[in-house]
């Protein structure tokens, strides 16, 4: 398995929404579900809470899609953002949207908070 780093990812995913029918949010949506079925799979475990940690970027955006499927599946979940800017991406935005509508556990962390309470 080839692991790629940001900007190989970030060059990957412009080059699939240019040359294929697809818009970012639905690229994220794909890739976000299969992890999501990734995740079930290996840890069917509907006892215990998921702890889904996520940026203000695309990747955070991959993750609040999970938390949302994993909601959705009712799973428990927490949620946290690593709030470095008063907005995410725009992908990101939307999901965050989307997840906000389930009443979900969202827990905000300033940046420079030193300490977690998990």
């Amino acid at each position: 398995m080839k692991i790629l780093n940001a900007n190989q990812i970030r060059q990957a995913d412009a080059y699939t929404i240019k040359t294929k029918p697809i818009a970012s949010i639905d690229l994220m949506e794909h890739a976000a579900r299969m992890c999501f079925n990734w995740i079930i799979k290996h840890i069917n475990n509907k006892t215990s809470t998921f702890h889904v940690f996520c940026g203000m970027g695309n990747n955070g955006g991959d993750g609040l899609v999970i938390a949302r499927k994993l909601i959705e599946s009712n799973y428990k979940v927490k949620t946290y953002i690593v709030q470095f800017k008063k907005l995410g991406s725009v992908d990101f935005e939307i999901n965050l949207k989307r997840l906000q509508k389930l009443n979900a556990e969202i827990i905000t962390i300033s940046s420079a908070s030193s300490d977690l309470n998990l």
